[in-house]
């Protein structure tokens, strides 16, 4: 027999701890024999649904909420982005302004990892333009006391 969330009025299961439509949890007490329930189950061979990566327990595929802990995307596994990470640095230090639009890729992301990643490379763009700007200045600074007209005797 299925229930309904107090929440948002999505319709449940009974043994489901948590709504997988909005994440409120149905049954505080509950929740806590189902942790220990699904410890000890690991029943995970032939099941149409998969451990969350958080609590272990078996959660449907098409949810975006664990029904036992309430993690969002308990199936999806974090992103890498290693591509863009070294790309990121490559861009950051030869190409600042390019290296900036990947640190802000970035640290969109989701996994903390890579936003690290997008802030240490935002730091080092934004260093090499300020050192950029300083041999720009020095270089021009540099071949204006050495032009034609300063060397003109009369």
């Amino acid at each position: 027999m299925s229930k309904f969330c107090t929440q948002c009025g999505n319709e449940i299961e009974d043994e489901d701890m948590f709504c997988s439509a909005c994440g409120s949890p149905t049954d505080p007490q509950a929740q806590h024999n189902k942790n220990q329930q699904n410890i000890n189950q690991n029943q995970y061979v032939n099941e149409p649904k998969g451990p969350c990566v958080k609590c272990g327990s078996l959660t449907p595929f098409s949810s975006n909420l664990c029904n036992s802990c309430g993690e969002v995307n308990p199936h999806k596994p974090k992103e890498s982005h290693s591509a863009a990470i070294v790309l990121g640095y490559i861009f950051s230090l030869f190409v600042p302004i390019v290296g900036i639009i990947f640190a802000i890729y970035l640290l969109t992301r989701e996994n903390p990892d890579v936003k690290k990643h997008g802030f240490i490379q935002i730091i080092i763009a934004i260093i090499i333009m300020i050192i950029s700007l300083f041999l720009v200045m020095f270089w021009l600074s540099y071949m204006n006391s050495y032009s034609y007209y300063n060397s003109y005797y009369y």
